[in-house]
């Protein structure tokens, strides 16, 4: 299995319809041939070719919200851009079949907006059903989000991620209504987790989950932070950070002092977790052996590169039709970040 890494929100879900989408919601124009596609069969999937039309104009046509019913914009006041930068990489959007009836509905996140989930009710029109599934976030700031079947019953979970607020999961009843299992899942942390990826890392046919963090904040957006260090065997290390001990728990292993002097800020590590196949979940260390780096040795530490978007390149090309009832899988391959 390898993980790579590029863009944000990507997720790899066999048998699920996931993939990116722009908040406002396009229809293929009328140059693309109707018809019904020919469906093949594969592992964990289905995929068929797209119909083209041999002449003709292809593009598409934008629907107002007015007439598909999403009326969701992602809002970020300008204060809080200016004092936390980390915002500005936005958020995600995961889709799929939540209540089995064969439509791909959407899922949107939100910074100063709430999330929001809508309902596909067909002919490229949604309902806001939010409350009434259990997936509200109250809290800012989510990032990116992936739809699942986590703990192997055959419905779509729900897995949020938010700056500050880790990954947070959401169990499907079958019937497109969710409890968070964040707790009982094993995965509660206040990481400033960005984007996730879903693929069975271990063989063992279950959906295991790779996170990747930024931090919920940055000290580029307060300049007035004082670091003193200091030479230690032959190194030279930061010590206090505005007074504060460089050990402390939100402080340890986040800044180093680089090759022509300047302090570099290091990103959270990213996460690994394992699925036991019941949506619980347990943390691979990143230098027990099972990371590797681009010389084909186990990493020493774990890698703090700021990581903003991953997925698995195991699965088949994504297919996800609004317009028509089925499922997918999404796939892509983008730079190593190593397993």
């Amino acid at each position: 299995m390898r993980l790579f890494i590029r863009r944000r929100h990507w997720c790899l879900i066999p048998r699920t319809c996931l993939q990116v989408l722009v908040s406002l919601l396009f229809v293929v124009a009328p140059s693309i041939t109707a018809g019904e596609s020919k469906w093949q069969s594969a592992s964990g999937a289905r995929w068929a070719e797209l119909l083209v039309a041999a002449k003709g104009k292809a593009g598409f046509t934008l629907l107002p919200p007015a007439a598909t019913g999403i009326l969701f914009t992602n809002v970020l006041r300008d204060d809080r851009s200016v004092t936390n930068r980390n915002l500005l990489s936005g958020s995600g959007v995961a889709a799929g079949d939540v209540d089995g009836d064969g439509w791909c509905d959407l899922y949107f996140c939100g910074l100063d907006t709430h999330n929001r989930l809508y309902r596909n009710r067909g002919n490229w029109t949604f309902e806001e059903m939010t409350d009434a599934t259990g997936v509200a976030r109250p809290n800012p700031d989510s990032t990116g989000a992936a739809f699942g079947d986590i703990d192997g019953d055959g419905d779509l979970d729900l897995l949020v991620n938010s700056l500050g607020g880790g990954t947070r999961m959401f169990e499907n009843d079958g019937k497109g209504r969710y409890t968070e299992i964040t707790d009982r899942a094993g995965v509660r942390s206040k990481t400033g987790s960005t984007s996730m990826a879903l693929a069975d890392v271990d063989g063992n046919g279950t959906l295991d989950l790779y996170v990747t963090n930024f931090r919920p904040g940055t000290f580029k957006d307060e300049p007035t932070t004082r670091f003193q260090g200091e030479a230690i065997n032959g190194q030279h290390v930061i010590t206090f950070v505005n007074g504060v001990p460089a050990n402390t728990p939100d402080l340890t292993n986040r800044f180093i002092i680089g090759p022509e002097g300047n302090i570099l800020e290091l990103g959270e590590p990213d996460a690994l977790y394992l699925n036991d196949g019941k949506g619980r979940f347990t943390a691979v260390s990143f230098t027990d052996g099972s990371f590797l780096d681009e010389d084909g040795r186990p990493l020493d530490n774990p890698p703090r590169d700021w990581g903003l978007a991953v997925r698995s390149p195991e699965a088949g090309d994504a297919q996800c039709d609004s317009q028509k009832p089925g499922r997918s899988q999404v796939s892509g391959r983008e730079r190593r970040v190593g397993l």
